[in-house]
Parts: structure tokens; sequence; C-alpha cells
């Protein structure tokens, strides 16, 4: 079973989520805000 979060998702706060189960993270606003969209990415890629 698929487990997702949609909002609110920083690079502070995927670990935590991830713990706590979930391994779709929706990241809209935090993506289009950033400076560095690939670096985000490659982040966040990392964490899940």
């Amino acid at each position: 079973m698929d487990i997702e979060v949609d909002g609110g998702i920083t690079l502070e706060n995927a670990d935590i989520l991830k713990e706590a189960g979930a391994n779709i993270l929706v990241v809209g606003s935090f993506l289009v805000f950033s400076e560095d969209k690939k670096e985000v990415v490659n982040k966040i890629k990392n964490i899940i």
C-alpha cells in the first residue's frame, strides 16, 4: 500500500514523513519556490 503526503513538504520534514511510513511526497510549492529545483528533486529522491 502507498502512503502519500501532500502539502507542507520540506527537506526538514521529509525524513520524518518517511519514517512515519510515507513513500510518496508531493512537493509542489516547495519545488516551485526553490531556487535550485534540480537539487531539491535529488535530495527528496535520496530521502524516499
